[in-house]
């Protein structure tokens, strides 16, 4: 395997790569959620989430966007600063994919 650079400052117990689950990413999210729901997801300014709000957070995003007749394979524009509440648009995008 070819090293790189940055590979000199790792820790002698960190791997070089790492196995991803060939699962996209709101599969492992709702796995996650499924399997964790009480653990914190996202800790921003001293506010914590858990894995089931966020979770439920996308669920009612998803559920506004398909009221406003928002469907698979339509293009929203989201103008937000980057904090935690960008994962509510994003992720329903995930799960109608």
């Amino acid at each position: 395997m070819m090293t790189k650079p940055w590979h000199k400052f790792y820790d002698y117990n960190v791997p070089y790569t790492i196995r991803y689950p060939r699962n996209p990413a709101h599969k492992i999210f709702q796995m996650t959620a499924g399997i964790h729901p009480d653990k914190v997801c996202t800790r921003f300014y001293g506010t914590d989430l858990t894995y089931w709000q966020i979770r439920e957070q996308v669920l009612r995003m998803a559920n506004a966007l398909a009221a406003k007749g928002v469907k698979k394979a339509d293009r929203v524009g989201i103008h937000l600063p980057n904090c935690p509440q960008l994962s509510f648009p994003i992720w329903p995008s995930c799960i109608w994919a």
